[in-house]
């Protein structure tokens, strides 16, 4: 496995795919599986682009300890619609770890509707080398929140 995992970029719609009443999603949900019996730690960092500029923000979760045999949750405040989000993890990926599972989607907390377009099975995401992301993004600041 790469050193990096990334869901890519997304969008972030102005209304819940479906949803007549509208109101767009305000978290991306991180859901972590561990069902191996070792244990794990990786750090997860939010990109976040604003619309109308060019210019990212990254949010570094901090370390995450993974146990073996367990899973974790853990939300991205979502400052926007239309901002472009990426995610990736950094950590215990390598082929001791290719059994950590991570999956990504975008809700709304005050009913729990999912958006679709905003979602990324453990599949879907991107293996990348350490080298094509950047090294080490500045903490800028907590809009992550551990449930």
């Amino acid at each position: 496995m790469a050193d990096i995992l990334t869901t890519g970029p997304m969008r972030v719609p102005g209304r819940i795919t479906g949803d007549p009443a509208g109101g767009p999603p305000n978290v991306v949900a991180v859901s972590i599986k561990n069902p191996t019996t070792k244990n794990f730690t990786i750090e997860l960092f939010g990109d976040v682009c604003p619309p109308n500029s060019t210019t990212e923000t990254t949010f570094p979760s901090g370390p995450i300890n993974i146990p073996n045999n367990s899973c974790f949750r853990i939300n991205f405040l979502i400052v926007q619609p239309d901002a472009i989000l990426r995610f990736f993890a950094k950590g215990d990926l390598d082929e001791d770890a290719e059994k950590l599972e991570l999956s990504f989607v975008g809700k709304r907390t005050s009913d729990l509707m999912h958006e679709p377009t905003m979602f990324f099975r453990h599949d879907d995401l991107i293996e990348v080398e350490d080298e094509d992301i950047h090294q080490d993004p500045p903490a800028t600041g907590n809009a992550w929140v551990i449930g």
